[in-house]
């Protein structure tokens, strides 16, 4: 908490609270929520990207060790 915090809510209690910025908070909560769902979508999506590079490493690696085994023999 900051002074100044402090201060703009001692105003706030003392004026009442305004209409205005009550509906300024609820278009900004709006927005606000809107972002993260648009992130939490990207994440996921960059996730399951993150997921299946690495799977196909991982297969591309057991089947450089399988062929090498195999040429090798």
């Amino acid at each position: 908490m900051f002074p100044h915090h402090l201060q703009s809510w001692k105003k706030e209690f003392r004026e009442g609270s305004s209409k205005k910025h009550d509906a300024e908070a609820r278009v900004e909560n709006k927005i606000l929520k809107e972002e993260i769902k648009t992130l939490s979508k990207e994440l996921h999506r960059k996730e399951k990207a993150l997921a299946e590079a690495a799977a196909l490493l991982i297969l591309k690696k057991k089947a450089d060790d399988y062929w090498d085994a195999k040429e090798g023999n």
